[in-house]
């Protein structure tokens, strides 16, 4: 089932008309509940194809801080590497959430990894998920991308010059902790 067909589903389910444009997830979802967001999702053919933001289903699900849905749109096949038009990649929006929901952010990193998550993939600023993760204020999210095999020793280029995790570190602001931490992993 394509998109617009699940978005006259969702239509249905709302009580109104469907108006052929594309699908916006954040808006057009708001409304109905989290059951119907499942129904809408288990009849789609395409688990991958953006809304009109950009958005994949399981980058929607990773920004809707979602654990249930991101777990099911992985088990129908949702790509754990999508990249959207503005550069976010499922594992890098839950590596931004750690700062606020840490046990959301670990439980859902965890659960795109394991479902293939690329953990060397440079989204968000081309910034590998470890790099992102030194910006954050979490050792367990980054002692997790360890633990996974991600390449300490990245770098990426911003303000002209080569960054690593400490460096990143030291400009985000992250505590003392975690830039000693970093550290002796750089």
């Amino acid at each position: 089932m394509t998109l617009p067909v699940l978005m006259s589903l969702a239509y249905k389910l709302l009580g109104t008309h469907m108006s052929y444009r594309k699908v916006d997830f954040y808006q057009d979802f708001e409304n109905i509940s989290h059951s119907q967001v499942l129904e809408l999702f288990s009849h789609s053919n395409d688990i991958n194809e953006p809304d009109a933001t950009g958005d994949s289903p399981l980058l929607y699900a990773c920004k809707s801080k979602d654990i249930e849905l991101i777990l099911f749109l992985l088990g129908k096949g949702a790509d754990p590497n999508f990249v959207s038009a503005s550069g976010m990649a499922p594992l890098h929006v839950t590596i931004n959430e750690v700062e606020l929901n840490e046990v959301f952010a670990l439980s859902a990193a965890n659960a795109l990894v394991h479902a293939g998550a690329d953990i060397e993939l440079r989204a968000f600023l081309l910034k590998t998920p470890f790099l992102l993760a030194c910006c954050r204020n979490s050792k367990a999210m980054i002692e997790f991308l360890v633990m996974s095999g991600c390449d300490t020793n990245a770098v990426t280029f911003d303000i002209g010059d080569s960054l690593n995790g400490l460096q990143l570190a030291s400009i985000s602001g992250v505590s003392a902790d975690i830039k000693s931490y970093i550290k002796t992993l750089v």
